[in-house]
């Protein structure tokens, strides 16, 4: 996506070949951010509206460049693609987490060697034998605890920024009906 916007926005002036590609971007944020809505409701099993493409207002091409636009500065668009990138980074700190827990289980066996010292994940000095057992189990403790916290939090970011605020919703039904009424 970053490639995407970087290459539209260098080409805006070759021919128009850069608005085709940052129209792609906004139709590729609004595939992340329907995609982040459709996941956090189905991990969670919290009923969340999925996300639309802004409708028409008009005909013709200017009226799809309307849409387009509308599209492009949709908040609730841009809080899933800030939820995915918030998720992307604990993901990866739930990868490190996972590769300390496979370490600290093969610490935790380190007396069944013959070895003197073992030399842990991260280098540096060796852990005497006799302290391993311990080491390994603390390090297990503390990986799956981290990866439990990494979990609660993702949860509560992700119901926070995807779910709506009731003021919000009913500021949308408002204007919802007011357009209603102005059209009949």
């Amino acid at each position: 996506l970053s490639g995407l916007l970087g290459t539209g926005l260098g080409l805006l002036f070759a021919a128009g070949i850069g608005v085709v590609l940052l129209v792609g971007l906004v139709y590729a944020l609004f595939g992340v951010g329907w995609f982040e809505i459709a996941r956090i409701g189905g991990l969670y099993r919290t009923p969340i509206a999925p996300l639309h493409l802004r409708p028409r207002d008009r005909p013709g091409f200017v009226g799809w460049l309307r849409s387009v636009g509308r599209q492009a500065i949709d908040g609730r668009m841009w809080r899933a693609v800030a939820n995915f990138a918030i998720a992307a980074v604990l993901g990866t700190i739930v990868l490190r987490l996972a590769w300390a827990l496979v370490w600290s289980a093969i610490i935790a066996f380190a007396p069944l060697t013959s070895a003197d010292a073992i030399i842990g994940p991260f280098g540096g000095g060796g852990i005497p034998v006799e302290w391993a057992p311990l080491v390994g189990i603390l390090g297990v403790a503390a990986s799956v605890a981290g990866m439990i916290g990494l979990a609660a939090l993702h949860r509560v970011i992700s119901l926070a920024i995807v779910i709506r605020s009731r003021e919000t919703e009913l500021t949308e039904r408002v204007r919802t009906s007011t357009a209603q009424r102005e059209g009949a």
